[in-house]
């Protein structure tokens, strides 16, 4: 593993270092999680981005047109 130097205001730091006592791991085990979250985060908008190039807003109009009048399923209701 590799180390890496990264320079943090100290506000932010006092919040990761509170965050971590709070959930009980060390600093550099939550910056990491945050980390991956942040490219989980970065790697899911790219996919949903993808998807919506290939959407196809008519098709899918007219799969709503098919349906029209039909009532809502259970627990899809609008509410009153």
């Amino acid at each position: 593993m590799k180390k890496v130097q990264l320079r943090v205001p100290n506000d932010i730091l006092e919040q990761v270092r509170a965050a971590a006592d709070e959930e009980r791991v060390t600093l550099d085990h939550l910056i990491l999680s945050y980390i991956a979250d942040g490219l989980d985060q970065r790697t899911n908008l790219k996919m949903m981005r993808a998807r919506a190039r290939r959407a196809d807003p008519e098709r899918a109009l007219a799969i709503l047109d098919r349906i029209e009048g039909m009532p809502p399923e259970r627990g899809d209701e609008m509410p009153r």
